[in-house]
């Protein structure tokens, strides 16, 4: 009893810094040989942890995964606006067409100021076109991203089922289940990276994958999540409706949509991005 304890301990130091690792405990039991007190003896080894705290790490997790995927993908778009100073930038092509314009008024008839001012003009309709082309490109790079976002989860769920059937069994025979935990909860955190999720607790100590709006992801069996990414996407390209059946873009489980049911997480940070903050910032100029 004594050296496994200390065995228990030794475990916890040398894994102190190890990603995924929670702290091990086996409670002391009595042992009882004919009648008598026979000393004590270590139970099931067991985690020490506050579900509470898990879950307010996932939502943390999932809330800057989305926030990181919205800063990159704006942050690419910032370097395209460029800054007012910048020759290229839209508010420096909007300056030279009033500059153009100005001097025009002072002198109507002047061919030279005249084809200023359609130069001016063109140069601004040219980076508004550059823009909107920018936007589509970051749109479909949303679009990829969702897509590899959505094979890691499908992947992550499948290990989660392996896990939950071995914990079953361990549980089923009185064995500790606290590394199987341990592992399952390192999947539950990827898959938080990427969207949010809700879980809950079985009896046979499996765990239950759910949606933010409760769409189950595994309950006894790992669903799939079915996307299809779109490629060529342009200024009128709509997607992500969230219909049923599902539309163009949209996320799917059992051939239901659930692309509104993703607002955090690498996921939806995309997902904004694609559907709702790029369609209408710039159309395409004549």
């Amino acid at each position: 009893g004594l050296m496994r304890e200390m065995q228990v301990i030794a475990n916890n130091i040398a894994n102190a810094n190890t990603a995924g690792y929670t702290r091990k405990i086996a409670d002391p039991t009595a042992r009882i040989l004919a009648g008598e007190g026979a000393g004590v003896t270590l139970g099931v080894e067991r985690r020490i942890v506050d579900q509470q705290v898990l879950t307010d790490l996932r939502n943390t997790i999932s809330d800057r995964e989305r926030d990181k995927a919205v800063s990159d993908l704006l942050g690419e778009f910032e370097q395209s606006f460029g800054q007012p100073g910048d020759s290229f930038s839209i508010s420096h092509r909007i300056d030279d067409l009033r500059v153009a314009f100005e001097r025009l008024h002072s002198a109507p008839e002047n061919v030279v100021l005249q084809a200023a001012v359609v130069e001016a003009a063109q140069d601004l309709t040219n980076e508004f076109n550059s823009l909107s082309s920018t936007i589509q490109t970051l749109r479909e790079k949303a679009d990829q991203g969702i897509n590899d976002a959505v094979s890691e989860v499908n992947a992550a769920l499948q290990r989660i089922e392996e896990l939950n059937v071995d914990i079953a069994e361990r549980v089923a025979g009185g064995k500790s289940t606290a590394d199987l935990e341990d592992l399952r909860e390192v999947q539950l955190e990827l898959i938080s990276e990427k969207l949010g999720i809700n879980t809950f607790m079985r009896n046979d100590g499996t765990v239950n994958v759910l949606t933010e709006a409760s769409s189950f992801l595994l309950e006894i069996d790992a669903k799939t999540i079915s996307f299809s990414p779109q490629g060529n996407i342009g200024v009128t390209t709509v997607l992500g409706q969230n219909g049923t059946p599902p539309g163009a873009g949209d996320l799917s489980v059992d051939n239901i949509s659930i692309t509104n049911d993703i607002t955090k997480g690498e996921i939806g940070g995309f997902l904004q991005l694609r559907d709702t903050g790029c369609t209408n910032d710039v159309g395409q100029q004549e």
